[in-house]
């Protein structure tokens, strides 16, 4: 009785996105599959909508028993369009989809979401999603899906996306000085090992009867003069400025077109 009913608000969703009309309250928990207890769903269902609300980006949940011959990710895209989802012009929107049939996930993003929920967002989402549907615990898998997908979207907003590296700005490299203590302290100390080292070479000098020729004190075939040279090697350090795109970054999200001509991103797998 529930799969039928199911079936039936199923139709009508399609009936209004075909029409383009996009319904006051869809429902964000499309619970095909039976998978879900009144209680879970209504759990579920109250949690999608306050994310969704809350955040101006549909969070929906799709369970179905089959795909009718297409693939996770093409009914994943074909379900979110034809039941209406997306909110603002873009169609803002994630939508997470459990086949029973061979055990399988799908993620179809849309709009601005498809930045949020991008391809790092989406593996760090499922792996803490898929151990609850491995277990069956599809109630808390969901409700996880919905925390995550609401931590993302307050990150959004603040300009910090999953997996996108913000930058530093650039500053020039700190220099560290000597602290002014240190060299007195190290100027003494070299003045008196000086001292030091000055007065036991005199001292060894005493017994040595100074030469009138420097001639005295070198053979010819002793003298060898070995000429050490000195080079500077200039280091050069190239400074580069690294752009920051400030626009949202789309480009960590890999993107489809899907069969109704509409841009998606997503991800599948499964569990």
């Amino acid at each position: 009785m529930r799969k039928r009913i199911g079936y039936l608000i199923l139709a009508c969703l399609f009936l209004l996105g075909s029409l383009g009309v996009r319904a006051a309250s869809l429902p964000l928990l499309f619970d095909q599959a039976g998978l879900l207890s009144t209680q879970e769903a209504q759990e579920v269902g109250e949690t999608l909508n306050e994310v969704s609300r809350k955040h101006k980006c549909d969070v929906v949940v799709a369970t179905a028993d089959k795909l009718d011959g297409m693939s996770p990710p093409e009914y994943a895209d074909w379900l979110y369009e034809n039941s209406g989802y997306g909110q603002e012009e873009d169609l803002n929107g994630v939508l997470l989809l459990i086949s029973l049939d061979d055990r399988d996930w799908a993620i179809s993003t849309s709009g601005d979401a498809r930045a949020v929920f991008n391809d790092e967002a989406q593996k760090y989402m499922m792996t803490k999603v898929q151990p609850y549907l491995s277990e069956g615990n599809y109630a808390q898998a969901f409700l996880e899906y919905a925390k995550i997908s609401e931590s993302l979207l307050t990150d959004a907003e603040a300009g910090v996306y999953y997996g996108v590296s913000q930058g530093q700005e650039n500053k020039e490299p700190e220099s560290k000085g000597i602290p002014f203590g240190w060299l007195i302290g190290d100027l003494g100390i070299g003045v008196v090992i000086a001292g030091l080292l000055g007065k036991s070479k005199a001292s060894k000098l005493h017994g040595i009867r100074r030469q009138s020729s420097a001639d005295a004190y070198l053979k010819a075939e002793d003298v060898i003069f070995a000429v050490k040279e000195d080079r500077y090697l200039r280091t050069e350090t190239e400074r580069r400025r690294i752009e920051r795109n400030e626009d949202r970054p789309e480009g960590m999200a890999t993107t489809h077109m899907s069969s109704g001509g509409h841009s998606h991103g997503g991800s599948s797998g499964k569990f």
